[in-house]
Formats: C-alpha cells, structure tokens, sequence
C-alpha cells in the first residue's frame, strides 16, 4: 500500500478532532468504483466535498471498520473501541491518536512490512471482501441491463419498488413501483427507501452486516441506485399469528429496531427455522434506541406519513360508523 494515499485520510481525522462537538457529526464518506482493486473514498462535510483519496480494496475494508460505517457514511468511534455512541454524544478529543496507532498496528502486518509475511497473509484473507461485494464489483452486475431482460426474473412489486432475482443468490430492487412510476427516494415522500437507509436497517434487522448492500447499475443506458439483498427462498411468516408476531417483534427489539409494515404477507420469510427480513422500508429505530440518540429525518418523515394515514382510516371509520 502507497503509504502517502493516507495524507488526505490522516488529515481528514485530525480535522474531525479538532472540530466543535455539535459539528462533528456533519462528516461523511462516500466510496465510489475507481479503477481493479481500487476505490475511491470522497470526504465531505455537511455534503460539501472537501478531500478524496485512493484506497486499495484490502486497506477499505479496515477503513470500514475502525472509521466510517459503510451503508450510511457517517464516522464511527470504532478507532476508539466505542461505536455505541455517536461522535457528538462522545465529545472529547484523540480520535486521530487511536486512529493512528491502529492504522501504523495494521500496515505493519501487510505483506512487505516486514522479513516474515505469515502474519501479513493471514490478516489479508481476513480482510477479503464479503461474497455481495464480490457481486457487485463483478462484471455481471456492472454490465449494461435492459428491464426486458430481467422482466422474467420478477419477483414480485410494490409501493417503493420492484425486485427481480439475479444469478439465483441475489436480488435487486429497483425503484419503479407496482403502478410503474418511478420513486424519487431524494424527495421528502420517499426518503425512506432510499437503498442505503434500507439497507442500513435491514443489516440490523437480519444481524447480518452482509445481508444487502446499495449498488449502482446501468438499467437502460443510465445509472441507477438500487438495493442489493440476499435472496431468500423461505416461506412467508404468518404474522397474524399472535405467537409469531410477537416473537418477531421481540426478535427486532433484541436488535434495536421496529418494523411498521410487519404485517404484511412477504415482508418476513422463515427459512429452516430461522426469521428473515426482507423489506426494510418501514424499519425504524426501537424505543429504546431513541433513548440514545434521535432520530434521521427519514425516519421522522416515515413516521408523520403513517400516522396521517392512521389518521385518515379513523375518520373513515368513525364517519362509517365502525
């Protein structure tokens, strides 16, 4: 690893440390494609670019864990050995000391570093990527689409998008609804969908930080962000059930998140014994999480939507006579 394509990143963390406590949190990382093997890492704050830097694949994956959460960006504590609070709510300073001597603890151990590379060996392969980025960094998925193509593959539609099966381990959802319209997932309305919320979520829904991922594909001659998931061949739960739903609710709970639209046919599958998520649109932070810390704007959003909704069936009910 070219040691001096860190500078930007070095810098990048002793200005986090340096910064006030309430701005703290407005420091995001995005990676992009760049060239084999390689990403690019752009650091914004407050979603104004303000550095971007290589990264080898191997060296990404030690980034994902020690200073950015991967599906939504933000900066973790993860250098400090504390993730469980973000980094306003931890104030104080030395994120750029721990950092540091974890970066030096790691590039000691690469191949090269130093006369015996067994060590070194054995800490790349722990850092090789997990199956669903090998899929979409794969020439398969980045390869151009036609919806025509994939119509067969449909599995089923509804109100945030379309998913289709790819090479029978992974799905895609597409954002064009049942009605087939597309979803502005940048809009206030949709936010909630927008693939790397969803998957965010659906990766503490299923305790399963490889479940999904938000990808880029060319679906007829243009980019478009889509969700990437798992594929699972169970059965559908039967929520209405009172035992099941309570033991999947207890199930979300235990990971610190709630699902709204729990009970609808298709939104949980159960596959040897075992419970899987596979709609994350309607997930939100539990009760007990938002003691910790409030709640995204997304999330808040969402929450207004329902409960408009609830408000309007009461009225129809009440207006009924039911």
């Amino acid at each position: 690893e070219d040691c001096t394509r860190w500078r930007p990143l070095l810098g990048y963390v002793k200005l986090i440390d340096a910064s006030r406590p309430e701005t703290i949190d407005k420091y995001t990382v995005e990676v992009l494609a760049h060239q084999e093997n390689m990403s690019l890492l752009k650091l914004y704050y407050d979603g104004i670019l303000i550095s971007e830097t290589e990264c080898s694949e191997r060296c990404l994956g030690f980034l994902k864990e020690t200073m950015f959460n991967y599906n939504t960006g933000e900066i973790t504590l993860a250098a400090l050995g504390n993730d469980s609070l973000t980094l306003s709510e931890a104030g104080g300073t030395g994120r750029y000391d721990a950092f540091e001597q974890r970066l030096i603890e790691y590039l000691s151990t690469l191949p090269g570093a130093s006369g015996d590379d067994r060590g070194a060996i054995d800490q790349v392969d722990s850092q090789q990527p997990a199956p669903i980025e090998v899929f979409i960094t794969s020439q398969e998925f980045k390869k151009k689409i036609c919806m025509s193509d994939i119509e067969k593959n449909k599995i089923g539609s509804g109100s945030y998008g379309t998913v289709y099966l790819l090479n029978g381990e992974y799905v895609i959802k597409v954002p064009i609804n049942k009605q087939g319209v597309k979803i502005d997932f940048t809009s206030p309305e949709h936010c909630n969908c927008h693939p790397e919320r969803v998957s965010k979520y659906l990766n503490i829904a299923n305790d399963d930080k490889n479940f999904s991922r938000s990808a880029t594909m060319n679906i007829n001659g243009k980019d478009v962000m889509v969700l990437v998931s798992k594929y699972i061949q169970g059965q559908e739960f039967d929520i209405e059930d009172d035992e099941n739903y309570n033991r999947a609710e207890a199930l979300l709970e235990s990971r610190g998140v709630y699902m709204h639209d729990m009970n609808v046919f298709g939104n949980i599958l159960v596959k040897e014994g075992g419970l899987f998520f596979v709609d994350g649109d309607q997930i939100v932070p539990s009760k007990e999480f938002r003691h910790q810390r409030r709640v995204s704007l997304a999330t808040a959003q969402l929450e207004e939507q329902i409960k408009a909704r609830h408000m309007v069936k009461l009225k129809q009910a009440e207006t009924e006579g039911n």
